[in-house]
């Protein structure tokens, strides 16, 4: 007889689409079926490609964190679970009254770090013991990396002695490397003869697009290089797309960016590029970094929180966040050094090994089997 658990997604957005997708479906999880709550925010369509339907189950809440409860509290007023699963801190939120009134077993999967600005105003303080106080009530809190664990313990100190653990995140490693590269110049005549730079990341603040931007602006007046830099953005979304546009055109750079349609084949994708930016200025697990790492492409990374973890002992070239400049170096010494894409080439197999999900699937595996076993 197959177990059940009942995930509650308050952002079923960006990072918590791919871990869905990738830990879920390994053969660890063959014997559990799955139930999400979650409001819709383009996730039913998501959910209708990525997520079989043989495996999972999909209930849409309200938009709002009531909204969010109240799906929480029917889900498990209709059927059994063997435990709730809260993904992000919101959804633990939502999540605590009912599954308290249910008695059943809670987990936290914190895929996000905190910034000193969400503290700041008057009532910080009373935010931060309110906090400590929901997320002591869950039976085991597990983060997507140990610097995210770290960032916990530094904005709510009262966590440290509770049931917290890091379970680094992966990815499909072996699709990325397995992947066929996309000739992005035969299909795009932007991309014909320029030195192809890749951002994947969506068009928010923390993401550091402005300072890649910076960068080219550098590289457009370098005359000595062997050819033109093309950033291709990937996807076109977030809420700062507009306005980064603008920035680029208001810079006169609009002839260095190529705005790409949304794509499923990230791996060929990547495998079409010259290099990866990953400009961020902070990150929970920086698992685009591990896509391309696995991808064997050639990575320019900032050194920022959740990202340096990721990178320690690759070959990528790490620059400090908000650094532009250099970025910019960084760039140019593939530009001109080509055969510096070697050492990607060669770390591809060690990265697939060290990322692959496998090994976050099994982890979360044997917590949900300890939380079943001591289950009252």
């Amino acid at each position: 007889m197959k177990k059940s658990a009942l995930l509650v997604v308050r952002w079923p957005i960006s990072g918590i689409r791919n871990y869905l997708r990738y830990v879920y479906q390994t053969p660890f999880f063959d014997d559990y079926h799955l139930t999400i709550v979650a409001p819709d925010l383009d996730f039913a369509r998501y959910f209708g490609e990525y997520l079989p339907t043989h495996q999972f189950r999909l209930k849409i809440a309200d938009n709002s964190l009531k909204g969010l409860m109240l799906a929480t509290h029917h889900a498990l007023r209709e059927q059994e679970y063997d435990l709730v699963h809260s993904h992000g801190f919101t959804s633990a939120i939502a999540a605590l009254l009912p599954t308290k009134l249910a008695r059943k077993k809670h987990l936290l999967t914190v895929h996000d770090v905190f910034q000193s600005g969400q503290f700041k105003s008057w009532y910080g303080p009373l935010k931060k013991w309110a906090l400590t106080r929901v997320f002591r009530q869950t039976d085991q809190l597990l983060t997507v990396s140990e610097d995210c664990e770290q960032n916990l313990y530094e904005f709510l100190p009262g966590m440290r002695g509770a049931n917290v653990k890091a379970i680094l995140n992966g990815v499909n490693s072996e699709q990325f490397k397995q992947a066929t590269a996309v000739d992005l110049a035969l299909e795009y005549k932007e991309c014909q003869g320029r030195f192809l730079i890749g951002f994947m990341g969506r068009f928010m603040s923390q993401k550091g697009f402005r300072y890649l931007v910076e960068a080219i602006a550098e590289l457009a007046e370098d005359d000595s290089l062997p050819c033109k830099p093309l950033v291709v953005a990937f996807g076109g979304m977030g809420g700062f797309v507009r306005e980064d546009r603008a920035f680029i055109e208001a810079r006169g750079l609009d002839q260095y960016f190529f705005f790409h349609p949304y794509t499923d084949n990230v791996g060929g994708s990547m495998k079409g590029l010259d290099l990866m930016a990953m400009p961020s200025l902070w990150e929970a697990c920086g698992l685009l970094a591990m896509e391309a790492l696995c991808a064997g492409v050639p990575l320019v990374a900032t050194n920022c929180i959740g990202l340096r973890e990721v990178l320690k002992d690759t070959p990528a070239w790490q620059t400090d966040p908000r650094n532009a400049k250099q970025i910019a170096l960084a760039i140019k010494s593939l530009m001109r050094n080509p055969e510096e894409r070697q050492a990607f080439t060669d770390y591809a197999d060690t990265a697939c090994d060290r990322y692959d999900v496998r090994h976050a699937a099994k982890a979360l595996v044997d917590t949900y089997c300890q939380l079943e076993g001591g289950r009252s």
